[in-house]
């Protein structure tokens, strides 16, 4: 990834209940597709574990890891389309 700029990625944090996929939805209504790739982070987890219930009852540094990885997806898929990432997540994602 060092010949890829790094991209800009704008966080939108809360605790369950607060909005965050309500917003991360509006925006994706208003914002070009071509310049934006939008995120939900529980989404992205479950690429990695086969469901949201084991990844709760993980050890924490493997939730840390997994989440590390999460991440790393969001970098690079917007690294590689040249898009600015908005992401809905868990205030402790």
């Amino acid at each position: 990834m060092s010949n890829i700029k790094k991209p800009i990625i704008i966080g939108i944090y809360g605790i369950s209940g607060s909005g965050k996929t309500y917003l991360l939805n509006k925006l994706k209504e208003f914002l070009e597709k071509d310049y934006y790739a939008f995120f939900d982070g529980s989404d992205i987890i479950s690429k990695f574990v086969d469901d949201l219930e084991e990844f709760k009852k993980l050890d924490d540094t493997t939730k840390y890891c997994l989440r590390q990885r999460a991440i790393d997806y969001i970098r690079d898929s917007c690294a590689s389309q040249g898009r600015v990432g908005i992401v809905a997540g868990h205030l402790i994602f």
